[in-house]
């Protein structure tokens, strides 16, 4: 809970639920929990690919526990994408997404870094060309254009007000566990 392990361990959902049958999150501090619901449809207009069979088994239990989420009195989301692409978040993916995005609180996560060189790193993940999409014009343009806000889990309020059409965009393309805005 204080911050040991592998980060990717807390980006389960089974490795979640506990925390939402108990206080103990909110005995850390924990205010908001990520609810993996990543909207095929969108991610499909921006590049065609069929749905793929865990995409289709994982989403009534995304949505189950992005239920939980707001029951217990955390904030959440009402999507994320960096799942069906995670460390393949493209310049292109990335402004695709920034121009479909919903209304709503959307989370957008990526894996930059300068290299694939560091402890930890998995292999095939494009950190690189992802902390370029991250700088492009291409994302930056696209973002405004969006009126998305920026900013992680720490700026998310009003717990279980995450429903989508309740508040302007809200965005949080930074892990939860980095400080600071982008």
């Amino acid at each position: 809970m204080s911050g040991e392990g592998k980060r990717s361990d807390w980006q389960k959902p089974q490795a979640t639920a506990p925390l939402l049958d108990s206080t103990i999150g909110r005995d850390y501090g924990m205010r908001a929990l990520r609810a993996p619901v990543e909207p095929t449809s969108l991610l499909r207009s921006v590049e065609r690919a069929p749905r793929t069979p865990a995409a289709i088994v994982a989403a009534p239990f995304a949505a189950m526990m992005s239920r939980r989420i707001t029951n217990a009195g955390l904030i959440t989301t009402d999507r994320v994408f960096g799942l069906a692409w995670s460390g393949a978040m493209t310049e292109g993916r990335i402004a695709g997404l920034l121009a479909n995005l919903p209304h709503g609180r959307t989370e957008i996560y990526t894996h930059p870094a300068t290299s694939a060189r560091h402890e930890g790193a998995t292999r095939g993940y494009r950190y690189a060309e992802e902390l370029s999409a991250l700088v492009s014009k291409r994302c930056r343009e696209a973002l405004q254009e969006s009126g998305a806000a920026v900013g992680g889990y720490g700026d998310l309020t009003d717990a279980g007000a995450g429903r989508a059409g309740e508040h302007a965009n809200e965005t949080a393309p930074l892990d939860p566990t980095v400080p600071g805005k982008a």
